[in-house]
């Protein structure tokens, strides 16, 4: 009897220890639930706020609308007038599909701080470095010359040194490329590779990268820029991609690793609140200054009438039969 006592004792005791457990596991089972619907709602905002960001990224890459006088002397290479480089500067808008012009001339300039710099704690205007004004940087260079033969220019400007970075996977940065290319579009210049120095996959991710553009902009002469600091093989694998995608390859073996055409520390540029800035930071000095904008623009602007009127030539007879660009004068 006694011992049924002890039985029964231990089985409530067991009993309620179990339903004790159940109570607590229960309990954290709901926290659990809670916190994650929490994490949950965390992570929906985190990834609204991204896309925010991302489009408050492509809203900082704008459209310069240029006007300029028509040219009707044939293919030989026009110094911009003032009117024209100054235009280049004005109309800014997002990127988006349906941003050009059909009645103008439609030009996209893809690359990295070369061709378009945000304002940074050593660098103080959102154009090319390392130009003084933004009118001096080569797109707009080039989009001025383009305006005095073509007449208004459409221009996108677009940042794109995330291709160069993503080494590993260079083609899901591809996709930042969809907004800003369409079948209006007339020129697209590539000034992409400084940046790169693991070259395992270069080659082919800038034939890639042309396949991409030529596939979504199918009406644009598209030309790739060479680089502007040595770093072997780059540049050769970056004339045998234009080689194998059809496209001409723009030599700028005159300005690489030239000081003349550099910056240089302590040059004077300006800024965005239109104040003088003196340049102090050694990466930005090393970037082209405004001589070598000018020498950029010129054998591009060549480049794309040589290439006009030799429809089909390859980039290796384009580059070598195009006609010398003048050198300016260096900073």
């Amino acid at each position: 009897m006694k011992n049924r006592k002890k039985v029964v004792t231990f089985l409530a005791i067991l009993m309620a220890t179990v339903i004790g457990l159940a109570v607590v596991m229960s309990a954290l089972f709901l926290v659990s639930l809670r916190r994650d619907r929490a994490l949950a709602e965390q992570i929906t905002a985190m990834s609204t706020e991204i896309s925010q960001l991302n489009e408050k990224v492509a809203a900082l890459t704008g459209s310069d609308m240029t006007k300029g006088t028509e040219n009707p002397t044939g293919a030989e290479a026009v110094v911009p007038t003032e009117a024209a480089t100054e235009a280049a500067t004005e109309a800014e808008t997002e990127g988006y599909k349906g941003m050009y012009d059909p009645d103008t001339f439609n030009y996209l300039a893809l690359g990295n701080s070369i061709t378009k710099h945000t304002v940074c704690d050593y660098w103080w205007g959102t154009w090319g470095m390392a130009a003084t004004k933004a009118e001096k940087d080569y797109p707009h260079l080039l989009a001025g010359k383009l305006a005095n033969y073509f007449g208004p220019v459409t221009m996108q400007i677009l940042n794109i040194s995330t291709w160069e970075t993503q080494s590993y996977d260079r083609a899901q940065t591809l996709t930042l490329l969809d907004n800003y290319l369409d079948d209006t579009l007339n020129l697209v210049t590539i000034q992409l590779g400084e940046d790169c120095y693991d070259m395992t996959t270069f080659e082919n991710d800038y034939i890639e990268l042309i396949r991409y553009i030529q596939a979504r902009a199918p009406n644009a002469h598209i030309m790739v820029l060479g680089d502007v600091w040595n770093f072997p093989p780059r540049d050769e694998l970056k004339m045998a991609a234009c080689v194998k995608a059809g496209v001409p390859y723009v030599d700028l073996t005159e300005i690489r690793d030239n000081p003349a055409y550099q910056c240089g520390l302590g040059t004077v540029v300006y800024g965005d609140d239109g104040q003088q800035h003196t340049v102090e930071h050694a990466g930005a000095a090393k970037h082209p200054g405004d001589s070598g904008h000018q020498y950029m623009a010129d054998k591009a602007y060549a480049a794309l009438n040589y290439w006009e009127d030799t429809a089909g030539a390859t980039s290796e007879t384009v580059e070598a039969a195009q006609p010398a660009a003048d050198q300016g004068t260096a900073q």
